[in-house]
């Protein structure tokens, strides 16, 4: 995750860092981005799965999303391939 000093849409210095995302409809206690290690399989197409932090801005509100652990989910990505 990135950690500017300002907001890239105002520019204000207000910037609140690793906010927890949460989907309210299902009750996840967080949101997830996820790669399929085997997305040709017919079944059991396996898959890492990492949370989502967000980066937002106290003044504003711009918002950007970031994958807790971008490395895992490319590793993945490059097996899949």
């Amino acid at each position: 995750m990135t950690n500017p000093e300002k907001c890239l849409k105002c520019e204000s210095t207000q910037v609140i860092n690793d906010v927890q995302v949460i989907d309210l409809e299902s009750h996840a206690e967080s949101l997830a981005v996820r790669v399929q290690t085997k997305p040709h399989a017919r079944l059991f197409k396996g898959g890492v799965r990492v949370r989502l932090k967000a980066q937002v801005c106290g003044a504003c509100g711009y918002t950007e999303l970031y994958a807790k652990d971008p490395a895992r989910l490319l590793k993945a990505h490059e097996q899949s391939s």
